[in-house]
C-alpha cells in the first residue's frame, strides 16, 4: 500500500511538472520568445499605446472610462521614449563622427611620422585587417541568422502540442 501510494505521488509529480513546462513553451511562443530582441520595427506611439491598453483591458477588463485614461497614460509614455529614442540616436551619430574624426587625425600625425615605405607597409596593414573585420562580422551575422531560424522552428514545435 505504501509503495503504491508513493508511486502515484511521483506520477502525479511528472505530470504536473509536464503541464507546467507545457505553458511555459506557449507563454514564451506568444510573444515571440528570447532571441527577437532589436529585430522589431519600433510602432508609433499610438499603436504602442493602444497595444498596450487593449492588453490590460483583456486582463483587467477595464471600464470604458478607465480604458480612454490608462490609453493616455500609456500615449504619454510612448511618446517620451519615443523622444528619448530619437536623442539617443543623435547622441550615438554625434559619437561615431567624433570618434572618426579622431581616427582621421591620428592617421594624419602617424603618416607624418612614418617615411613612405612604411606607410605602404601600414596602408597593406590596415586593408588585411578590414578584410579579416569584414570575414568576422560576416560568418557571425550568418550564424546569428542560423540560430534565429532554430529558434522559430525550436519555439514553434514547442508551441503545438498534439492532443491540445
Amino acid at each position: 500500500m505504501k509503495k503504491t501510494f508513493i508511486a502515484a505521488l511521483l506520477m502525479a509529480g511528472l505530470a504536473t511538472s509536464g503541464m507546467a513546462q507545457g505553458r511555459v513553451n506557449q507563454v514564451q511562443s506568444k510573444d515571440g520568445g528570447r532571441g527577437e530582441k532589436g529585430r522589431h520595427r519600433v510602432e508609433s506611439p499610438e499603436q504602442q499605446a493602444r497595444k498596450a491598453t487593449e492588453r490590460l483591458d483583456r486582463e483587467l477588463s477595464l471600464t470604458e472610462k478607465q480604458r480612454s485614461e490608462v490609453y493616455k497614460i500609456h500615449l504619454d509614455r510612448a511618446k517620451n521614449m519615443a523622444i528619448s529614442r530619437e536623442k539617443a540616436q543623435k547622441q550615438r551619430l554625434k559619437e561615431i563622427k567624433k570618434m572618426e574624426s579622431e581616427r582621421s587625425d591620428s592617421e594624419k600625425k602617424l603618416n607624418r611620422i612614418l617615411n613612405s615605405q612604411q606607410q605602404a607597409k601600414y596602408a597593406s596593414l590596415k586593408q588585411s585587417r578590414a578584410e579579416k573585420f569584414k570575414d568576422r562580422r560576416a560568418y557571425s551575422s550568418k550564424k546569428r541568422g542560423d540560430m534565429a531560424r532554430r529558434d522559430s522552428s525550436n519555439r514553434s514545435r514547442a508551441s503545438v502540442r498534439p492532443g491540445r
